[in-house]
């Protein structure tokens, strides 16, 4: 008998960082262990306009054994790859610690190749693929989306 790892959306993850906020998660319900699954996000940066170029940061929280395999993202016509970057998981476990959350977790840190700047509020979709691990049970998967801005990702709600 295969066993099922339960994927939950951990309080709805509306990390209001930046003024970013999540108007879609998309992520499967259950994974089964060492399975690839797809997460998609659809992100809203309503504060305009953003003159200086920013690279863009997600963090998503997820059991230790889970590895990232790819992201990408697109907006109007851009869009680009997400790179893996632990210095922002480092900062995301900084300002949020995941023992505190639930054991057995961490961050993973991603981050744009490119930033941009823009006049007009932006709709992000982001398409991100993990390798699911043997853990079981049910985990309280988290997600932080930001600008790569130095003191912003601690600037969100931290109480629990």
């Amino acid at each position: 008998m295969k066993r099922i790892v339960r994927l939950t959306i951990f309080g709805f993850c509306t990390f209001l960082i930046s003024g970013c906020y999540f108007d879609e998660i998309n992520q499967p319900d259950n994974a089964q262990q060492n399975e690839n699954i797809q997460i998609e996000l659809n992100i809203i940066d309503p504060f305009v306009p953003e003159p200086n170029p920013h690279k863009g940061v997600i963090c998503v929280l997820v059991p230790t054994d889970w590895e990232f395999i790819s992201g990408n993202y697109s907006f109007g016509g851009n869009g680009g790859s997400l790179a893996f970057s632990e210095e922002w998981a480092d900062s995301a476990e900084n300002c949020y610690p995941a023992q505190l959350i639930h054991d057995n977790m961490h961050w993973v840190g991603m981050i744009s190749d490119i930033g941009y700047a823009y006049e007009d509020p932006i709709e992000i979709l982001v398409n991100i693929e993990f390798r699911v691990g043997s853990l079981t049970g049910c985990f309280p998967i988290a997600y932080i989306a930001t600008k790569a801005t130095p003191n912003l990702i601690c600037s969100g709600v931290q109480s629990w």
